[in-house]
C-alpha cells in the first residue's frame, strides 16, 4: 500500500501482525535502528541491484532489432542462419550469440567492461571467457520465472538474489554487443572474433575456415553430457558435413 505526496515522495505501508510488529520494535531496538530507515533501506537495496534493467529496459527489444539487421547484412561467409531467416532468429540464439562474441572479440569484451563499472557491477570476467555458465543454459529452456520470494532476498542481503542473474548477464552481454556493432561496425566485431577464434584452434584453422553459425529456432539441444548451443563459432568444413 502507497500513499503518493504532492508527486514528489511516497509513503509505503505494511500490515503485519501485532507479535511480529513487537519484535521488529525490539528489533530495532536492540540494534540501534530506526524503523523507517531500515525499511528505507531495503527499497533503495532493490532498486540499486536492478538499477541496470530500470535504465535499460525500453532499449532491449530495438537493441535484438538491431542486431538481426545488422547480422543480415554480413556476408554469408562470416555468418550463416539455420532453420530459418535473420527476422525469426529467436532472442535466446542472439543473447547467446553475444555471449561467445564477448568471449571472442576485445570490443565487445570492452564495451561490457565499460558498462559493468558504469554501473558499479561486481562482475570480474577475463578475456576469453564466456559470461554464461552451464546453469544459465539450462534456465533458458525453462520458463521464465517471474517472481522470487521475499525472505529469499532478504536472508541472503550479501548475494545475488536481488537481482535476476540471467536477466543481469543478458542485458549486459546485449547492450555491449550493440555498443561494439556501432563503434565500430558488426563485420570489424565478427572478424575480430573469427580471428581469435582461429588463433586458439586446435586444428591450426586460418580464420576464414571459421563462421559463425545461429539456428534461428534457438534451441538448446543435449548430445551425451555436451549442451549444444544454438549460436556459435564452428569450422567451414563441420558445417558442410552437416548441411550435406
Amino acid at each position: 500500500m502507497s500513499n503518493i505526496d504532492d508527486g514528489k515522495r511516497s509513503t509505503l505501508s505494511i500490515r503485519i501482525g501485532p507479535e511480529m510488529y513487537f519484535s521488529f520494535n525490539k528489533a530495532c531496538e536492540i540494534l540501534g535502528l530506526d524503523k523507517s530507515d531500515f525499511l528505507k533501506t531495503c527499497v533503495e537495496k532493490l532498486v540499486d541491484s536492478n538499477r541496470i534493467f530500470l535504465d535499460n529496459m525500453d532499449k532491449v527489444q530495438p537493441a535484438l532489432d538491431y542486431l538481426r539487421v545488422e547480422l543480415s547484412k554480413l556476408p554469408s561467409n562470416l555468418v550463416l542462419v539455420d532453420n530459418g531467416t535473420f527476422e525469426q532468429i529467436k532472442d535466446v540464439a542472439l543473447y547467446i550469440l553475444c555471449d561467445e562474441l564477448f568471449r571472442t572479440s576485445e570490443k565487445v569484451w570492452l564495451s561490457w567492461k565499460e558498462l559493468v563499472d558504469s554501473y558499479a557491477l561486481e562482475l570480474e570476467i577475463s578475456k576469453g571467457e564466456n559470461m554464461f555458465e552451464v546453469e544459465d543454459l539450462g534456465m533458458f529452456a525453462l520458463p521464465s520465472e517471474k517472481s522470487v520470494d521475499a525472505i529469499d532476498i532478504i536472508q541472503h542481503v550479501f548475494s545475488d538474489l536481488w537481482t535476476n542473474q540471467l536477466e543481469l548477464k543478458n542485458i549486459i552481454l546485449l547492450l555491449s554487443t550493440v555498443d561494439a556493432f556501432k563503434k565500430f561496425s558488426a563485420t570489424e566485431v565478427v572478424k575480430e572474433a573469427l580471428e581469435y577464434e582461429a588463433s586458439t584452434c586446435t586444428k591450426k584453422l586460418p580464420s576464414d575456415k571459421h563462421i559463425i553459425v545461429i539456428d534461428a529456432r534457438g534451441k538448446i539441444k543435449r548430445k551425451g553430457e555436451t549442451l549444444i548451443i544454438p549460436a556459435g563459432i564452428e569450422h567451414i568444413d563441420e558445417q558442410a558435413n552437416v548441411s550435406s
